[in-house]
């Protein structure tokens, strides 16, 4: 499996005229396999980064993906963001790396229990920023599911469903 955390062809439209000004890493995650030219590996991208951003599925092979060793690589100035699943970072090598900050700072939108229960450890510490895996429903993104949603319904009523996972 190969995923790819940075390529050309994927830029948006708006970031186009200052792309040439952005900090630039070409960087892979491969699960079995050999890395791409041109492209680091884990370890390699977890040392040299400013910012780790995970987006990622939780799947066997990426949970606990960031484990105490490969937390431990990363820049004592650098951040770190996880909004894809909480489990992806080891909980409490994360928590220890935090209290003892060894990472500046970071930004969780998961965790490995949602909602976060009431006095987790988490919640204490002052270079975490924490919000409850919300970071989608903005007023736009919820008016357009309500509104896909009774189209799906109308469309599938009226015997010509629209949006059908798998049809091509």
């Amino acid at each position: 499996m190969l995923t790819r955390a940075y390529d050309d062809k994927y830029w948006p439209a708006d970031l186009l005229p200052v792309r040439d000004q952005l900090p630039r890493v070409k960087a892979v995650v491969v699960f079995g396999g050999e890395v791409p030219d041109g492209c680091l590996e884990l370890d390699a991208l977890l040392a040299e980064s400013d910012v780790v951003t995970l987006h990622a599925s939780l799947t066997p092979a990426s949970t606990g993906l960031l484990d105490d060793r490969r937390l431990r690589l990363m820049k004592p100035t650098a951040f770190i963001v996880n909004t894809s699943r909480g489990p992806i970072v080891g909980e409490a090598a994360f928590i220890d790396t935090m209290k003892r900050r060894a990472i500046r700072r970071a930004a969780l939108d998961v965790f490995n229990i949602e909602p976060l229960p009431k006095g987790h450890p988490l919640a204490t510490l002052d270079n975490v920023v924490l919000s409850p895996h919300l970071g989608y429903a903005s007023e736009d993104n919820m008016r357009q599911y309500f509104i896909d949603a009774v189209e799906n319904l109308e469309a599938w009523l009226g015997g010509n469903p629209i949006r059908v996972m798998g049809a091509h």
